[in-house]
């Protein structure tokens, strides 16, 4: 249930879901898409049986399972209504049936989270792969990393102007470091993903895992001078002192 009493006779407006009648859809209705989500909340929590027990609720087919509940559902029992029907003189009515999201979200809790049957394209999991770490590999380069080098050098002027001392000069330059070592870690794990997605392509892939050619070091037949794209100027400002 969604706003459960449903807005009525409120002292204040709640907005376009009060222009649904009492008990159908968001106003105190069994909203199909919330219903489902309840469902894998209860199945992550690692209860089964309510994540069971919500799924019976939400099956079409339970609803017109007797002949009293057919003639109080209305509806297809072979297809997912959006909603279901919760006040007087409309208790357990469906409604918006052949609703293919909330079909699409039913479907998926029950095969995936109830049986526990995942199914992942591996293309696509090695394509996010080297997307996300393309992405956090440029988020390091063009904002990160020059961002850090300014930050050294205003610390090494003021160092030279001694407004601060030798701990916060050597405090930029860790952090500076770290930071370049996070982004070669990008750059490592962006080529690492992008050799899979070409050898999957060419029907080639590697068995051995990411994280287990993490553990065995660099090479893999990755160039290692193509990680460095970007000069970190570590030298920058040494002389200045």
């Amino acid at each position: 249930m969604i706003v459960t009493p449903p807005f009525d006779h409120s002292p204040h407006d709640p907005g376009y879901i009060k222009a649904y009648v009492p008990g159908v859809r968001e106003n105190g209705g069994q909203y199909t898409h919330a219903g489902v989500w309840t469902l894998i909340a209860y199945a992550l929590l690692g209860d089964g049986d309510t994540a069971f027990d919500v799924f019976g609720m939400l099956n079409p087919v339970s609803r017109a399972s007797t002949r009293t509940g057919i003639h109080a559902y209305r509806v297809e029992p072979y297809v997912v209504a959006a909603d279901v029907y919760s006040s007087s003189p409309h208790v357990r009515l469906g409604g918006w049936t052949w609703y293919t999201g909330a079909a699409g979200w039913l479907y998926r809790a029950g095969l995936e989270w109830i049986l526990g049957v995942r199914i992942r394209a591996q293309a696509r999991i090695i394509h996010d792969r080297l997307e996300g770490a393309g992405d956090r590999a440029l988020y390091y380069r063009d904002i990160l990393l020059p961002l850090h080098d300014r930050i050294v050098n205003e610390t090494q002027l003021q160092y030279n102007a001694m407004q601060l001392g030798p701990f916060q000069l050597l405090r930029a330059r860790e952090q500076q470091i770290q930071t370049a070592v996070t982004y070669i870690e990008a750059l490592r794990d962006y080529w690492f993903a992008r050799a899979d997605l070409g050898q999957l392509l060419s029907g080639e892939a590697r068995d051995d895992t990411d994280q287990e050619r993490r553990d065995g070091g660099a090479g893999h037949g990755l160039n290692p001078s193509r990680w460095w794209t970007l000069s970190l100027n570590a030298t920058q400002g040494e002389g200045s002192s």
